[in-house]
This record gives C-alpha cells, sequence and structure tokens, in this order.
C-alpha cells in the first residue's frame, strides 16, 4: 500500500507476485490515483518496469508520469513497461507526459499478456512508434465495462496505439475504450503492424477532438483550443493540427503554417507523422521554420502516406544520431507514392549515416528547389530502393542546391565548392 504523496522513482518490479496500489486499492475512491504519484523524473529510466515475472502484477490507483522510456539496453516503454510478464493489471491509473525513442510512450508491451482497466493514457510521446500503447509479441486486453480513456499521444508511426506480431503467435488487438483521440480511426492512430495500412478493430464511444475534412491553420501564437479553420482561429502546433485532419484521398486538404518558429521546447512534437492527402505549406521558405531542437529528425513518412506536398520552409536542427536507430538528419520517407517537396531549406542537421533526408521505395517522388546546406554527416539526400523484387522508383530532383554539406562538424567550411542539380532524374 502506498500513500498519497510524489515519489520520485523509478521502479523495477522483477520476478514478483505483487500487487502495488495506493488508497484507491481498498477505499474504491480514485481520487487518490491523482494524489499518489510516480515521477519518473529521469532522462534515463522508465518508470515503472515489469520484467520477468511468471505470476500475477498489478498496479492500481497512480499518477506515472515525466519518465524517460529506457530499461536495461532497451529504449521502450516511457511510463511502464512490460517484458516477459505472463499475467500484469493496470487499473485506475493516469499515465501521462512520459516519452521515449523507441515505442511505447505511455506503455509499452513485450512478450507479455497485459489487461487494462479504468485507465487514462495521454500526452505521451514515442519518437518511432505508438505515443500511448505498443505491443510486440504480445497480448492486450480492455476492460469492456471500466473502460479506459487514451487520447492525444503522438508518435512517428501508430500516434495513439500500434502492435506489431512478427511471430504471429498472438491475436490482434480490439481496442475498446470510453474516449480515444477521434471518433473513427484509420491506421494513422491505430496501427496494425502486421498489415500496414490497416487500422485496429475498435468500439470507442467518444471522440477527444472533432476531425475535419477541410483546410487547417496553425500559427505559433495559435491555440489548440480554436477551431483552427481559419487564419484568424489557428491551432498552435502542427502535430495537433494533423491529428485534427481527415485523410480523403477525394479532396484533399492542408495545413496552412504561418511564419515563425516551431520547436521542441514550445509544445511541438517531432518527428511529425506525415498524413497521407494531408499536405503541409509554409507562408515562406525562410520564415516558416520547423526546429527540432537537436533531439530528433523532423519528418517521417509513414508507409503508405501517399499524396502529400511539403512547401516552402526551412527544416533545421534535426539529429538522428541521438534517439533514432534511421540516423536521418531531417527527413524519412517509406513507401510513399506521388509527394512533392518544393522550395525548402534543408540546413544545420546532422546525422552519422544521412544527414538531410532518406527516401525509400517512393514512386514518383518529386523534390523541387530545395536548398541542402551546411548539414553534417553522411549524404544530405539519399535515394534508394528498399525492396529485393524487381521494383523501379522514379525521384525527381530538380533544381535542388547542395552547400557545404560536410561528413563532421570539425571540417571547416570555407573554401566548399557548391553543387548543383538541375533537371536530374534517378531511375
Amino acid at each position: 500500500m502506498v500513500w498519497p504523496g510524489t515519489y520520485f522513482e523509478n521502479l523495477i518490479i522483477n520476478d514478483k507476485n505483487i500487487v502495488l496500489g495506493s488508497l484507491t486499492l481498498t477505499t474504491q475512491d480514485k481520487q487518490y490515483n491523482t494524489q499518489t504519484i510516480i515521477d519518473g523524473s529521469s532522462d534515463s529510466a522508465t518508470c515503472v518496469a515489469i520484467v520477468y515475472c511468471d505470476d500475477y502484477v498489478e498496479l492500481n490507483g497512480f499518477t506515472i508520469c515525466n519518465a524517460w522510456g529506457f530499461w536495461a539496453s532497451l529504449p521502450a516503454g516511457g511510463g511502464v513497461f512490460f517484458r516477459f510478464a505472463n499475467n500484469a493489471s493496470v487499473k485506475n491509473c493516469i499515465i501521462k507526459n512520459n516519452i521515449t525513442r523507441l515505442s511505447g510512450g505511455g506503455i509499452g508491451i513485450n512478450r507479455s499478456n497485459v489487461y487494462l482497466s479504468a485507465t487514462n493514457i495521454y500526452n505521451n510521446h514515442a519518437y518511432y512508434s505508438s505515443g500511448g500503447v505498443y505491443v510486440e509479441n504480445g497480448q492486450l486486453e480492455f476492460d469492456p465495462i471500466n473502460r479506459c480513456n487514451i487520447y492525444l499521444n503522438y508518435s512517428a508511426v501508430g500516434s495513439d496505439i500500434a502492435q506489431f506480431d512478427p511471430s504471429g503467435e498472438n491475436p490482434p488487438v480490439k481496442v475498446i475504450l470510453d474516449t480515444f483521440t477521434v471518433q473513427n480511426p484509420d491506421y494513422y492512430y491505430l496501427m496494425d503492424g502486421n498489415n500496414i495500412g490497416e487500422v485496429l478493430s475498435y468500439d470507442i464511444n467518444y471522440p477527444k477532438i472533432e476531425t475535419v475534412n477541410e483546410d487547417l491553420y496553425v500559427s505559433p501564437y495559435g491555440d489548440n483550443t480554436n477551431s483552427g479553420l481559419n487564419p484568424t482561429e489557428p491551432l498552435k502546433d502542427i502535430y495537433f493540427a494533423l491529428l485534427k485532419m481527415e485523410s480523403d484521398s477525394t479532396t484533399p486538404d492542408t495545413i496552412h503554417i504561418t511564419d515563425g518558429i516551431y520547436n521542441m521546447n514550445e509544445g511541438e512534437k517531432y518527428p511529425l507523422s506525415l498524413k497521407r492527402d494531408v499536405s503541409l505549406k509554409g507562408a515562406s521558405r525562410d520564415s516558416t521554420i520547423l526546429d527540432a531542437n537537436n533531439r530528433i529528425y523532423l519528418l517521417n513518412g509513414i508507409e503508405k502516406a501517399n499524396n502529400y506536398s511539403i512547401k516552402n520552409m526551412t527544416l533545421r536542427n534535426g539529429n538522428g544520431n541521438l534517439h533514432s536507430y534511421f540516423r536521418t538528419g531531417a527527413f524519412r520517407l517509406w513507401d510513399n507514392k506521388n509527394v512533392l517537396f518544393e522550395n525548402l531549406r534543408v540546413t544545420e542537421n546532422k546525422a552519422r549515416y544521412i544527414s538531410g533526408g532518406s527516401v525509400v521505395h517512393c514512386n514518383n517522388a518529386r523534390f523541387e528547389n530545395i536548398e541542402f546546406s551546411h548539414n553534417f554527416g553522411g549524404n544530405p539526400l539519399r535515394l534508394t530502393n528498399g525492396y529485393e523484387d524487381p521494383y523501379f522508383d522514379t525521384i525527381y530532383v530538380n533544381d535542388c542546391q547542395f552547400i557545404e554539406n560536410l561528413p563532421d562538424s570539425s571540417r571547416p567550411l570555407q573554401n566548399q565548392p557548391i553543387y548543383s542539380l538541375i533537371n536530374f532524374l534517378f531511375i
């Protein structure tokens, strides 16, 4: 039993048969879950790791927050991480404001069986997959009576929940919730990792935000409680606009981004997960600035994110060396068809393999009038075919400049040649 208070700890429950509970456990008063706080307050550890437990383990009635997901050598599970836990439950908890460099900002489940009841999971962030809950080679069951709420989590792939089961041994997760980010999610929110482009099955009562199928507007001086439907009522964050915008191949829409700096210190979440049929358009190349604060890369085109454009902005201070296995500095596209990058400056990004952008298996991708300058590391732009089958991608690189991109920051910039690519066709 844990009495109310804030406990600045990173817990490891290893090979235990235990119920860890606040006074909610005995009184049934759920107010104790806001008063009994496990605060990870760490840049190197998961808040609660439950590992190698054959017998029953339960967390009941806590707020679990402010952790950086990392257990042993595994960068997964920000708030709670399960690994080889055969019978685990999370009940009456609040899991919020956690982050991980890999998967499962709120909860990561690896080779475990987990039951969720009356738990709220929100405002968590994963740099790769599943800002809310990530399931890999395990099972997740939701309480259909005491329903959970999972919303406004974010990641590069599968923003709220994703399941990957390479073993093929576990059934698909059925998502049963009271409140979710949107009413009718697609794979952008609920990712079936075994069938990319398909959504996990769901039963949702209420949406946290109402989606729209029309242009949206974003400004650094906006507010995410605004409608975003006109320049006088802009949203504040680009990631929030992407969550709010519907994908519609019949009538694709655009997010209009006014001049200003959109950085992680002010609430923006990178990498932005690019959405099919949704374009991003800045007001001007040099003054609409996406800045990743040297933490992670900026844009991720998830598989099947087709038919969009990125125009009129600067992508800067991306870092693919710190928290990404992809080692890409500014943007990474994988299996995105019919996309256009136009009138951009890609500058001051760094990554060991690809300092600027990685483009893999992207047929009819066009790069027009882009300046790749002062990036450090590998190729400023790398174009590759990611499949062994005889599939040929056609990528157009027109009127682009490559200026003072260097292998590392120790090399002097002076006397470096300026290269440009004009009407270059890569097949």
